[in-house]
């Protein structure tokens, strides 16, 4: 990730670290913990124990759902990242039960917890401050602004600078099907940010765009599911070297392909049922958002990941606190970009990714 990025990232996790009081939550339950442990039968210490563990549950449940997938996932990169986001309550809670009558040994596993995460806490809240001394500043977003990212994955170009103009070449194509679709015509495509480890380009555009994009990844993770299901029953079924194995496989095979038209052919039909204009250009639209819908199956099995980020518009102002709600898009888009959960890439490629087919009257013919 980039410096700015960064930034942010360690930014958004010391301010939650000490807002959600985490810390002191845990060393909380390690004080009940530790009671625990000099009178183990005593009812008021198990209470606490349990009201200590319930409150830090509640907190950590918070904090993960401040973070977007595509965060998360930058943060488990971090050392140390991933005991910060972990399921401690869940680790606690097993350990505990592992060890019922010793309650010490437990007591020593949770500080070592602490230690851990204290010295990750120490290491970002330095972070924060070497990267703000440095000069690196975060790109904000305005209230109600939204932007997508891209991020590609070095095998879907091999490291070749031809291949990375052809794979933002599609990108380019995918956000056009999806703007017309979307607006009515192809707007401009600014370019806010650009990481470079695995090259993420991140784009502003119109919030519907972004959103019918967002829904579109949403349907290949869905779709892709389900060929997992199918080629995880097909591996199952490799392994028992049966007579009729070369027939078997075919039939998976198949059953894969048709799944995978099946869900291109439906999403399709949603997406064209809801365009406007005349019935040629609406056939062309149709070709343009099926080659996009292609393109987003084949690059997102090759580990595509797409991540949208945005800042909530303000609430609806009511004289009553309890009907000062979230706008209705506001919350849906914040739904599509929690939903943007990737698995990571698994055994080869089953589609091809689509050639250019560009057609007279589409998009690409400039």
């Amino acid at each position: 990730m980039n410096a700015a990025r960064l930034r942010e990232i360690v930014d958004k996790l010391v301010d939650a670290n000490k807002r959600l009081r985490i810390q002191k939550l845990l060393a909380a339950v390690l004080s009940s913990v530790t009671n625990l442990a000099s009178s183990p039968s005593d009812s008021n210490y198990q209470q606490q124990y349990v009201a200590s563990l319930d409150a830090l549950r509640t907190a950590l449940t918070t904090l993960r759902g401040e973070f977007q997938p595509a965060e998360i996932a930058r943060i488990e990169e971090l050392d140390g990242g991933a005991d910060y986001l972990a399921d401690i309550v869940g680790e606690i809670a097993g350990w505990m039960a592992e060890n019922p009558a010793t309650p010490s040994v437990v007591q020593a596993k949770i500080q070592e917890l602490i230690d851990r995460r204290t010295a990750f806490v120490t290491a970002i809240e330095g972070a924060a401050t070497s990267l703000q001394s440095l000069g690196i500043e975060i790109y904000e977003l305005e209230p109600g602004q939204s932007e997508i990212g891209f991020l590609l994955p070095r095998n879907l170009f091999n490291n070749e600078f031809d291949g990375l103009i052809k794979e933002l070449g599609a990108v380019r194509r995918i956000i056009r099907a999806f703007s017309e679709a979307a607006t009515g015509s192809v707007e401009p495509i600014e370019v806010k940010q650009i990481s470079t480890t695995d090259p993420l380009f991140t784009f502003a555009l119109n919030a519907a765009t972004i959103m019918m994009i967002g829904k579109a990844i949403t349907w290949a993770l869905d779709s892709w599911k389900k060929v997992e299901e199918i080629r995880n029953l097909r591996a199952q079924t490799a392994r028992l070297n049966v007579p009729a194995a070369a027939k078997i496989e075919a039939t998976f095979e198949e059953a894969i392909k048709e799944t995978i038209r099946s869900e291109i052919s439906s999403k399709l039909d949603d997406l064209v049922g809801a365009l406007k204009g005349d019935d040629g250009r609406k056939n062309e639209q149709r070709n343009d958002l099926e080659w996009a819908l292609e393109s987003i199956l084949a690059r997102v099995e090759r580990g595509m990941i797409v991540e949208i980020r945005m800042l909530p518009a303000p609430t609806v102002e009511s004289d009553d606190p309890e009907l000062q709600v979230e706008p209705p898009e506001t919350r849906a888009m914040r739904e599509v970009a929690a939903s943007l959960v990737f698995p990571p890439v698994q055994g080869e490629p089953i589609l091809a990714i689509p050639g250019v087919r560009a057609k007279k009257g589409s998009m690409d013919q400039e």
